[in-house]
């Protein structure tokens, strides 16, 4: 990240101003700041959403611009802190409703995150309707889906925004097993919050 900086939309009131730093293959950064601090527009930069009015962020040295964004999206895992899940089953869902999406990998997605027993609880387990913008689950649910989607495909970079604003204790251990686990993996991971006591235990 080379010397970012963003406005607010419409405005020319500045939320990022000259970010820069370098963040190596393997390694796990946290974003901590209040709320309003920027800490989402970054998380959403880093992934290729939006295009900062000046700097560059680059993924294995090339412009993140210059990337084909089918390529990109195969690389990057993305849990927005405002999950947006789409109407059809929950597999689907987590399979980024790709034709080639297998189970065996929508399953491997669902474990390391954690969610696998929770999903076999529902009515139809991976078949379950979610709904429209998955309704049919609740804050808690939808964000460990989410971040099951964030994982499927074996990213190399994950980005989470407030991973647990909505987990319930049983999530919340889940959520610092699966961070310890893509530790081990060797896995470049990027934690966006300001509920920063899961940062002391990955």
């Amino acid at each position: 990240v080379d010397g970012i900086s963003t406005v607010v939309p419409g405005t020319r009131d500045t939320i990022l101003r000259s970010v820069s730093f370098d963040l190596p293959a393997g390694m796990t950064m946290a974003l901590i700041g209040p709320s309003g601090s920027g800490k989402s527009t970054l998380a959403r930069h880093l992934v290729g959403v939006g295009d900062p009015i000046g700097g560059a962020i680059r993924l294995d040295g090339i412009e993140l611009s210059h990337w084909d964004r089918n390529q990109l999206g195969r690389h990057i895992g993305y849990l927005p802190q405002d999950v947006r899940l789409f109407s059809g089953t929950v597999a689907e869902n987590i399979g980024r409703f790709l034709e080639e999406a297998t189970d065996e990998d929508i399953i491997k997605a669902a474990k390391l995150s954690g969610a696998h027993s929770m999903i076999s609880g529902l009515s139809d387990g991976y078949a379950t309707q979610i709904g429209d913008g998955g309704g049919r689950l609740s804050g808690g649910q939808r964000q460990r889906v989410g971040l099951a989607r964030a994982l499927y495909g074996n990213p190399s970079l994950i980005v989470l925004d407030e991973p647990n604003s909505n987990l319930d204790s049983e999530g919340e251990e889940a959520l610092v097993s699966c961070l310890n686990q893509l530790k081990q993996e060797g896995k470049t991971v990027v934690i966006a919050t300001h509920k920063t006591n899961i940062l002391g235990r990955t």
